[in-house]
């Protein structure tokens, strides 16, 4: 369990940060701790796994409210629901960090922690078409609270911001990961 405690806790800052309580702030350096495990990992199936725990824990605090808001009487069949929902969505992580995990086996010559930004993007877009289409839990949607930042979705979109707070957050681990004089400047 305490392998996988880097995960817990980013799922649990991303979860808060989604959550209508001005702490969105988070979101720009909660993908931090997911991005050591899922980095330190040799394996797919390590990889799998600390994304289906990241996901799960991040979706399971993201759409907690929607089991009280669904307007059904049965609280079983409302938890159920949210859980289907949440195992859904558990999906599109397992499909993204599937693909950032491929180029980064394959192409080890390219530092594929950049192409990261590009497919949450990416994947976020595509689960948003669709008749079951929804951009309900996009990272976009954690900067609400912030003016000037929303602002910017009027030029990139909801995507163009989800793209900046990945983009942060991979640069805020290679920071970290890599820090020397060099680095800092």
């Amino acid at each position: 369990m305490n392998k996988f405690l880097p995960s817990i806790i980013s799922a649990i800052l991303m979860g808060i940060s989604q959550q209508p309580w001005g702490f969105g702030f988070l979101a720009w350096f909660s993908l931090v701790p997911l991005l050591f495990s899922i980095e330190k990992q040799t394996s797919f199936n390590g990889v799998i796994k600390h994304s289906f725990i990241w996901s799960f824990i991040y979706h399971l605090i993201f759409f907690f409210w929607v089991s009280d808001n669904i307007g059904l009487d049965s609280q079983i069949l409302r938890y159920l629901i949210m859980l289907l929902v949440i195992f859904i969505l558990t999906i599109n992580i397992l499909l993204i960090y599937s693909i950032y995990y491929y180029f980064k086996k394959h192409f080890n010559t390219f530092n594929s922690l950049f192409l990261l930004p590009f497919i949450i993007t990416s994947i976020e877009y595509i689960r948003s078409l669709g008749f079951y289409g929804s951009a309900w839990n996009s990272l976009s949607y954690t900067q609400i609270d912030y003016l000037l930042i929303s602002q910017n979705i009027e030029y990139t979109g909801i995507y163009g911001l989800t793209f900046w707070i990945v983009f942060i957050n991979v640069m805020i681990y290679r920071l970290y990961n890599e820090l020397n004089s060099k680095n800092i400047i």
